[in-house]
């Protein structure tokens, strides 16, 4: 049933898209101001009953958790940009699709660890794209975090990785969690792109210590995966007793206005 539902779910989409008047949807709500609005003037109240499925396509990364692969959750937004569909699955791959047909452009493969490491399943939120406006590999990218915590910057051309960025494409985001390090972060949802630079938050098992790695918002150069800065949400003083207060979900950019607006979440333990 999930399966028929992601397959349904992406044939909306894409008929959406063919008559859809924006060209993109680029993060996970969107746009930078999280409006999750599309102004696809064709898709209206009366006409929503006459919408067909144009195609399905089936990841084949769905897992119920029985065999040696641990459980899935299906959490993917899809993104719509550079006239291409690109998914996030929970095995920590991007598959591009043809919007059009559902064809297949190409796929990325993390081999990241398939272990749910701070999660109760496997899961992955999206990928980020990042067009610098210029031409040349990857010069468009796309980002896709891991549940082991790394960072794959991948052209959103042709899927092959970023060498530029980080190590070979591959940013360890693990190297800066200093406090209680046997709590690994988790990257499952994509960095929110402004510009050049990468706002990145983390998920963790936030409900297993009680000493965690304090919450913090880390902010990475887009194109060599620098630390530029990073902030955290606890105060110092409480470090030694407590942690989190971390962003696991969906941040908001007001690029006119300089400010990013992020979500926290309590500190540990959470219950």
């Amino acid at each position: 049933m999930m399966m028929r539902l992601i397959s349904t779910t992406l044939a909306i989409l894409a008929g959406a898209a063919a008559h859809a008047q924006q060209s993109s949807w680029t993060a996970f709500h969107g746009n930078l101001a999280s409006t999750k609005f599309s102004n696809a003037h064709s898709i209206i109240p009366d006409t929503v009953a006459n919408l067909e499925r144009a195609w399905d396509y089936r990841t084949g990364d769905v897992s119920g958790g029985s065999g040696s692969l641990p459980k899935t959750v299906w959490s993917a937004t899809p993104v719509y940009a550079n006239g291409t569909l690109y998914l996030g699955t929970p095995l920590y791959r991007i598959v591009a699709l043809d919007p059009a047909t559902g064809a297949e452009c190409w796929t990325y493969d993390s081999e990241s660890m398939l272990e749910p490491l701070t999660q109760p399943a496997l899961k992955n939120r999206s990928v980020a794209c990042r067009d610098s406006g210029r031409t040349g590999i990857c010069e468009k990218r796309l980002f896709l975090g891991t549940m082991d915590a790394e960072l794959h910057a991948v052209d959103a051309d042709t899927g092959p990785r970023c060498a530029d960025f980080a190590e070979g494409g591959v940013l360890s985001v693990n190297q800066w969690n200093q406090v209680n390090d046997v709590f690994p972060f988790s990257l499952l949802q994509p960095p929110l792109v402004v510009g050049d630079t990468l706002l990145l938050g983390w998920a963790g098992m936030d409900w297993e210590y009680t000493v965690a790695p304090p919450g913090n918002l880390l902010a990475i150069d887009a194109r060599t995966g620098d630390l530029l800065w990073d902030t955290s949400f606890i105060p110092p003083e409480m470090i030694s007793r407590t942690g989190t207060a971390n962003i696991w979900t969906a941040m908001t950019a007001d690029p006119d206005l300089g400010h990013v607006y992020a979500p926290v979440s309590s500190p540990s333990p959470i219950y």
